[in-house]
């Protein structure tokens, strides 16, 4: 049954100063994914804020150039997340299937409109039960959150045959690429897409950006002619669209922020892995999740916050996944207190 419950995520500092008795001050927060550089936002000029904010050509153009798609294939939104509550009533096929682990908004969405969720756990479960079950709606998060699993272009395109074979152009295929400006190159979009294809991207995570809440939803013509009715006047604000077109074409900064992001996270996913040894690690460019029995990390999840380090804890059925973002400039306190956690209970 479908639940208008809102889903637990991270970043909800004031929910975590209730439960574990710290100040807001004093936490470490690592629990969201996102880049702890955030790209400067000074300086806007103040007719930013008296002019009423219509999408910008400008901002169109520029965020063509950086996914390399045409400006035609391009929608504006406010955070993927407004795209992810709408993209449901785009079907008509009351199935869908959807990562046994990931980005909960998705299901909930697609519970809310009544749909039917299928869940998969591998590229081979997803294609069997398209197949068995005549799915014509496809939810990959690429790469995953919380599992940092990826699926590369030639498996991706699989999928799209498979539903095209089935489905002609009667088909929803969504990929989330809210994480992927860290391997930009391997983007979907950069293969020419079906008429049923859809590509999330956010300014959220790798620009530090998600308070602006602006992101893009690239899809084929056809898919745009029917989704862009959902994106009234006026939707997302002028100093998004200012710092967004700004950001994109700041070349050099780009350049910067996959450094840093890049190194950072070598040494924290090496350092994690080492002194974390009892449970199975995968990184991706912004996060890094530890995996394993959900009662033991979920310990060590309580531990770690009580004592100012939070950090992201999903759960199913018996396991978990315990997801740490960038520590940036609080690498060695990190450290110390994941050292002396493991300590106190390993």
């Amino acid at each position: 049954m479908a639940s208008d419950k809102p889903t637990f995520h991270g970043g909800d500092l004031s929910w975590a100063c209730r439960k574990f008795g710290v100040a807001k001050s004093d936490f470490i927060d690592l629990s969201t994914g996102i880049s702890p550089w955030t790209y400067p936002c000074d300086a806007i000029p103040e007719a930013v804020f008296r002019q009423l904010p219509y999408n910008s050509q400008q901002l169109v153009d520029t965020a063509a150039a950086y996914y390399g798609c045409a400006n035609h294939e391009i929608i504006i939104s406010p955070g993927s997340q407004y795209a992810i509550e709408h993209m449901p009533q785009l079907s008509q096929n009351r199935k869908v299937a959807l990562p046994y682990w990931g980005y909960q908004e998705h299901r909930r969405a697609w519970l809310k409109s009544g749909h039917r969720i299928f869940s998969y756990r591998s590229l081979e479960h997803l294609l069997a039960i398209c197949n068995s079950e005549k799915i014509a709606n496809v939810v990959v998060i690429n790469p995953n959150n919380p599992s940092a699993v990826q699926l590369n272009n030639a498996a991706l395109r699989q999928i799209e045959t498979l539903l095209i074979q089935q489905f002609n152009h009667r088909y929803l295929l969504v990929i989330d690429e809210a994480f992927k400006d860290c391997q930009a190159e391997c983007s979907y979009f950069l293969s020419k897409l079906g008429p049923g294809c859809v590509v999330l991207r956010s300014l959220g995570k790798f620009f530090g950006l998600a308070g602006i809440r602006l992101g893009f939803v690239l899809c084929s013509e056809p898919i745009k002619a029917r989704f862009s009715g959902y994106f009234g006047l006026w939707l997302v604000n002028g100093p998004a669209l200012f710092i967004a077109e700004r950001a994109l074409r700041d070349k050099p900064w780009i350049a910067l922020q996959h450094s840093r992001i890049h190194q950072n996270m070598a040494q924290w996913g090496q350092w994690l892995t080492r002194h974390l040894p009892q449970y199975k690690h995968r990184s991706m460019g912004l996060f890094h999740s530890v995996f394993g029995e959900a009662n033991s990390l979920e310990i060590l999840y309580t531990t770690l916050a009580r004592n100012t380090l939070l950090a992201r804890y999903i759960q199913q059925e018996g396991f978990a996944y315990l997801r740490f973002g960038l520590p940036g400039e609080h690498y060695a306190r990190c450290a110390d207190l994941i050292e002396e956690a493991t300590h106190e209970l390993f």
